[in-house]
């Protein structure tokens, strides 16, 4: 097996973010055991990916962070209530469901002007040669 052509095949970068079959995790599993530098390479995309989205974060406003350490001081010896947590997954998924619609609308109505276009052409040709008929 040439090591450096799988660890450049990208396997490992889905491996890290979860993108492989039962079948291919577990492949790659078998070869960290076998080769250590597959294992740093891993190790090594982890932490790469933890910079880049510590880069990329937001700080939540001090009254978020306020909210949530009174719910968790709450909590305390209960679990805790998830509602918020669906809430906000819906929320997410109408806003990216909305966000795709909008998109296909507008590459519907972009065709359909480019149709309208067209067919306009075309009818002021044909309208030009029934004239000099």
């Amino acid at each position: 097996m040439n090591i450096r052509e799988y660890i450049s095949s990208g396997i490992l970068e889905s491996y890290v973010m979860g993108e492989l079959t039962a079948q291919e995790r577990a492949e790659v599993e078998r070869n960290m055991d076998l080769y250590p530098e597959i294992k740093a390479e891993i190790r090594q995309i982890e932490e790469t990916q933890e910079a880049m989205l510590m880069q990329a974060a937001v700080r939540p406003r001090l009254s978020v962070r306020s909210a949530i350490m009174e719910k968790v001081a709450e909590s305390r010896g209960r679990t805790v209530s998830i509602r918020g947590a669906q809430s906000l997954t819906f929320w997410r998924f109408a806003a990216a469901a909305s966000i795709v619609v909008a998109i296909l609308a507008s590459a519907l109505a972009y065709n359909y002007r480019q149709r309208w276009k067209e067919t306009e052409s075309s009818l002021i040709a044909l309208s030009r040669q029934n004239t000099q008929i």
